[in-house]
């Protein structure tokens, strides 16, 4: 592929990366936060390149995870307080 090509190529895909890496870092600051970005954090986001925009999508994306194995954690040690508690006090084994 000549050079033209490739950066005529390279001009759709830096397009495409930049979306990309803006949904999933819009999806995470919602789920994470409950609100949108701040008109700050927007042209913020607005001022980085393509390798910047994936660079925080990971990091965030990685911040996400952290949050639902949490919630994960959470709920399973709600469900086993729960458990505990409908088998009643707990007996001393008989020897």
């Amino acid at each position: 592929m000549t050079g033209k090509k490739a950066g005529l190529l390279a001009e759709p895909f830096e397009y495409m990366t930049r979306c990309f890496a803006v949904t999933e870092i819009l999806r995470a600051h919602r789920y994470l936060t409950g609100g949108n970005l701040t008109n700050e954090e927007a042209k913020r986001l607005g001022t980085l390149t393509g390798e910047q925009l994936m660079a925080e999508a990971r990091m965030i994306g990685a911040a996400v995870a952290l949050r639902q194995q949490v919630e994960t954690a959470e709920a399973v040690r709600a469900a086993l307080a729960v458990d505990k508690a409908a088998r009643g006090p707990e007996t001393a084994l008989k020897s």
